[in-house]
């Protein structure tokens, strides 16, 4: 398990990255049904009560399949998923007219699902970082959760306790603060499994618990069996591995490398015998006096890319965007280019005076589609001449003298004592019990939030917003 090391009541939403890892290694250890299993877990993560086996489920969609499109929704939303124009990341669900598209936790690539109604009418895989789609499709793929398998009944009541806490929370959502409240649906696995301490563990303890609020006793950890420390193998980290490997020679070598150019790239020889080559993603760095083992894979954290703002299957040749250095060019397609050897497919810009510019698909968060009103028509920006720049920093000025009215307005609006409503009569409580119906759960919060802005002295500034039928007149 990932090491957690938010405190009870923070933020998760910075720990966004800890949480999907925690998600996908119990969804893989409960659904490993051999009883030979270990659970690696820091004092920090394993403090705190996580996720019982009931929480993971996973299920498929195939081709040809019919889809109740709402039921299918609720149960992603239900389950995490976070509901985007354009799926850049694991956790994101978008649905455009009918095409779907999600990227479940521990994928690298997305999925496709081009509808006919509601009938899956094929399934791609495409690139997250491009939007591309691979021209071959598939027959089914699994969707697991983005957070946990709840049902209607247990999201409602995690959402509902959410929304009674006094919180420094930017959002009061399931994301934010869902894992804090998993209250029945957890379990401390030190109490349920047969659990081992290092020594290592133990001497971070304190620091672990300086906030106690929702882990497992202290105790409970003094009080398990304790891993004897190694005196046979020590963790090491050389700088340069073949001069390394040159002063233990006579002891068994074994070498693990993802892949074999990076074997080559650290000038060892494959052929070598002495050397046991072991081709995987492990990350093992011991010496003891018998044995080496070195890893040649590296950490490499996720670069976070700017959000992609457009799709390239639903581009057109001919469409117009914008380039955020360069300005407004016309999309000319996706074209192979050979560099240096390698070839790659770039996107083709035509600028005026026929220039073109070529940009890696993997770069397309640095285009968005131009939109302009009915009455304007796009005009293309000259590459070299820096119209579009100087353009850009206008806007921004005006934008900084807007951003500054709306800051002295807010200021001059705080000052300024509004009418203080009693909300608190009869007359209120007889009007909405003559409603004929119940207020939805939506309704009663806005109503509370209303009267509290109405009875607290202060200029009230609110909007209220909801769909089409919703309700928003008998709020009103």
């Amino acid at each position: 398990l990932s090491d957690f090391r938010a405190n009870f009541g923070d933020d998760l939403l910075s720990f966004n990255q800890e949480l999907q890892q925690i998600t996908q290694t119990l969804q893989a250890y409960y659904n490993y049904k051999k009883q030979n299993k270990i659970l690696v877990a820091p004092i920090r993560t394993i403090s705190f009560p996580l996720p019982k086996q009931e929480c993971f489920d996973s299920f498929e969609v195939e081709f040809a399949q019919t889809l109740d499109l709402e039921s299918f929704k609720t149960k992603l939303y239900n389950w995490g998923y976070y509901f985007v124009d354009i799926v850049t990341s694991e956790g994101e669900v978008s649905l455009r007219g009918d095409i779907l598209d999600i990227c479940p936790l521990g994928s690298e690539m997305g999925y496709r699902i081009s509808l006919f109604d509601n009938e899956v009418e094929s399934i791609r895989l495409f690139n997250i970082e491009d939007q591309k789609s691979n021209k071959e499709e598939i027959e089914r793929f699994s969707i697991s959760p983005a957070f946990l398998a709840l049902d209607a009944q247990n999201f409602e009541k995690i959402n509902d306790e959410i929304q009674n806490v006094q919180t420094d929370a930017f959002i009061q959502d399931i994301h934010s603060l869902g894992f804090w409240y998993l209250d029945e649906l957890g379990e401390y696995l030190p109490q349920k499994l047969n659990a081992y301490v290092t020594y290592e563990a133990l001497d971070e303890l304190e620091e672990a618990y300086i906030f106690e609020a929702k882990r497992i006793t202290k105790e409970k950890f003094l009080t398990l069996p304790k891993i004897p420390k190694t005196t046979n193998y020590v963790p090491i980290a050389p700088a340069n591995i073949k001069e390394f490997l040159s002063f233990h020679e006579g002891k068994k070598v074994t070498v693990i490398s993802s892949t074999e150019a990076k074997i080559k790239a650290h000038e060892l020889d494959l052929s070598n015998k002495n050397i046991k080559y072991v081709l995987e993603d492990y990350m093992i760095n011991l010496v003891s006096d018998h044995e080496v083992v070195l890893s040649l894979n590296k950490t490499h954290k996720k670069k976070r890319k700017k959000r992609v703002k457009l799709v390239l299957d639903e581009l057109k040749v001919g469409d117009y965007v914008v380039h955020e250095e360069y300005g407004i060019g016309q999309f000319k397609g996706i074209e192979p280019v050979t560099v240096m050897g390698a070839k790659r497919d770039f996107v083709k810009l035509l600028y005026a005076n026929d220039d073109k510019l070529f940009i890696p698909v993997e770069n397309i968060d640095i285009i968005d589609r131009y939109v302009a009103d009915g009455s304007s028509y796009a005009m293309l920006d000259q590459l070299g001449k820096g119209s579009f720049a100087k353009l850009k920093a206008k806007v921004k000025d005006k934008l900084f003298a807007i951003a500054n009215d709306i800051i002295k307005l807010a200021a001059a609006r705080e000052l300024v004592n509004g009418i203080q409503i009693n909300t608190n009569k009869k007359a209120l409580l007889d009007f909405s019990l003559s409603a004929g119906f119940e207020y939805t759960k939506d309704q009663s919060r806005s109503i509370k939030e209303i009267f509290a802005d109405l009875s607290s002295g202060k200029v009230m500034d609110r909007l209220l917003s909801g769909d089409v039928g919703f309700g928003k007149t008998e709020v009103a």
